[in-house]
Formats: structure tokens, C-alpha cells, sequence
């Protein structure tokens, strides 16, 4: 009862996700050689020391958060004219408990990415854009809330996302750089041990080394 109610006021505080920092000592001091990191908790954990020395890295990245509270987060000062976006995992992955909601919450997950790039163009901020991070296979347990049409979600989501390319949204096709050839799951060596949304160092490397080539070159 008491981590129920624990979690319920802690939504109604803080509705965009607790970011967990001093958000004016984030935005302090910020250069233009910088970039802000917005998502979910794959974005959270991004060991800052995989990105080049030329940009510092202020990460803004909630744990848990969906992509309507990343729109709702925007109502913040983004402190660079470069960000990083990776979400809608957290929007997915229970909704087999409600089968009637599977195409609002797709639909809405695109309306989402949509606002939130045109939010930050508004803003003269370059948008990089990352397709959904592949999540892991779920044990039988968490077998029970996984959506049995998942793939077809996550691939309908990722086509929206290559398709938001444009002069001011560069695509990093996480998904791709990730998963197995033949299925929407990680492949196991990327996949942290400990929780199947989660990845690891590998992944992380992997990652950062297809966005560092995207940094230098702007």
C-alpha cells in the first residue's frame, strides 16, 4: 500500500518523470558545443565518456519516462542546439494488459515524436533522432504484459521515425545497429543482464561510435 500510493503521488508531482538532478546546475555554463540528452532510461544510463571530447554531454534522460511525458518535459529550457531523442519503449511494452489501446498508443507515440521534433526545430535545436532501442526477448513472467503483436508496433513506430529525416533531424538507426538480423529482439551480447529493456557496455560503444561519426560532423 505504501509503494502504491508512493508511486501515484510521485506521478501526480512530477507528471514529465522525476529527472533526479538540479536542473539549473544541468543548464549552467552550457557552451554551443553541447548536446542535451532526452529519453527513457536506455538514454539515463549512457556512460557520458563514450561521447566525443568536442561536445559536453547534458543528459536530461528519466527513467521510465514515455513520450508524453517527454512532450511535456519540453516545457523546460533545452540548454543545447543539438539533441539526442530516444523513447516510446516505456509506452509499449505493458499495454497486452489492455488490447483495446494497441493502436491508440502507437498512433499516439508517432503524434508524440512528431511534436517533440517540431518543438526543438522551433527552437533551432538539430534533432538527433533514434529509432527504438530493440528490447530483449521477456521471460515467462513478463511474457504475461509483452504485447503478442510487438513487432508489428515497434516496426510501424521505427518506419514512422526514418521517415522524420529532414535537414535539422538526422536518424540514428539504433534499432538497426542493435538487433538480430531476423526478429525485433537485441542480439544477446548488447543485452544487459539484469533487465531485458536494458543494454550493455557493448551496446553502449556501438552505439556511441555511429553517433560520434554524426557529431563531428557538425
Amino acid at each position: 500500500m505504501h509503494a502504491s500510493f508512493i508511486k501515484l503521488q510521485s506521478i501526480r508531482t512530477f507528471p514529465s518523470g522525476y529527472i533526479g538532478k538540479n536542473l539549473k546546475e544541468l543548464q549552467k555554463n552550457v557552451s554551443l558545443n553541447s548536446i542535451t540528452l532526452l529519453g527513457d532510461s536506455r538514454v539515463l544510463m549512457w556512460p557520458q565518456e563514450k561521447f566525443t571530447e568536442k561536445y559536453r554531454v547534458i543528459n536530461m534522460a528519466i527513467g521510465g519516462q514515455t513520450s508524453s511525458q517527454l512532450v511535456s518535459q519540453l516545457n523546460a529550457n533545452i540548454p543545447s542546439k543539438i539533441a539526442f531523442v530516444q523513447t516510446c519503449i516505456n509506452d509499449l511494452h505493458w499495454i497486452n494488459l489492455e488490447h483495446t489501446l494497441h493502436e491508440i498508443i502507437v498512433e499516439q507515440c508517432k503524434s508524440n515524436i512528431k511534436k517533440i521534433v517540431d518543438t526543438l526545430h522551433k527552437r533551432k535545436i538539430t534533432v538527433i533522432l533514434s529509432t527504438i532501442i530493440p528490447p530483449g526477448r521477456p521471460n515467462i513472467f513478463r511474457k504475461l504484459y509483452w504485447p503478442k503483436n510487438i513487432e508489428n508496433m515497434l516496426t510501424e513506430i521505427n518506419d514512422f521515425i526514418l521517415k522524420q529525416k529532414s535537414m535539422n533531424t538526422i536518424i540514428l538507426d539504433s534499432e538497426k545497429i542493435l538487433r538480430e538480423s531476423n526478429s525485433i529482439y537485441i542480439q544477446d551480447q548488447y543485452l544487459d543482464s539484469d533487465f531485458y529493456l536494458h543494454i550493455n557496455n557493448a551496446a553502449y560503444i556501438k552505439l556511441s561510435n555511429s553517433l560520434n561519426k554524426i557529431l563531428l560532423k557538425l
